[in-house]
């Protein structure tokens, strides 16, 4: 497994685009590609997204915190894929359900919710030993909100398979 790369065109400009799978054998390989980065779409599931919002947090937590990606403000879309579906969360939903499962522990937050403190940690702890590869998402005494992020981060919706792209491709060209 391995990523797909490729071009699209919208418009008159030609896109290069990297297609980096989700499976955890690989997804660490997205850093390669931030030297040349200008834009991350973060494309999830909206119809199961309940079922593995843990792994997915992770895996955005783990873009939205590397330090290269926020040191460069580079721009994130969160498209939620199967939007058109009837069993898809809505959006503003997702982005509630991922807030939360980011979110640091205060003193009444739940073991659901301690994603970010034991990440936090694992950072300080790389930080102690000088290979520093994450930075602290949003406001320390407060609960993380992507608006909180000093890079653009939204959401959109799309269906790959119907080939309703506009959001994304709107996204991309801004």
């Amino acid at each position: 497994m391995k990523e797909n790369d490729g071009q699209i065109t919208i418009g008159t400009k030609n896109y290069e685009l990297v297609d980096m799978p989700g499976h955890e054998r690989i997804r660490s390989r997205y850093t390669d590609f931030l030297p040349v980065t200008r834009s991350i779409v973060f494309v999830l599931d909206s119809t199961s997204l309940n079922r593995q919002i843990r792994s997915v947090a992770e895996y955005l937590y783990d873009i939205l915190a590397n330090s290269r990606v926020q040191k460069q403000r580079i721009p994130v879309l969160i498209a939620c894929n199967k939007s058109d579906m009837i069993t898809a969360l809505p959006v503003d939903k997702i982005q509630l359900m991922l807030e939360s499962e980011i979110r640091p522990i205060n003193k009444q937050v739940y073991s659901s919710n301690r994603l970010r403190a034991t990440r936090t940690a694992r950072v300080e702890q790389q930080a102690s030993e000088g290979d520093e590869e994450e930075a602290y998402l949003g406001y320390e005494g407060e609960d993380f909100k992507f608006q909180h992020l000093d890079n653009r981060v939204e959401f959109g919706q799309c269906s790959v398979e119907k080939d309703k792209l506009e959001e994304i491709k709107d996204w991309i060209v801004r």
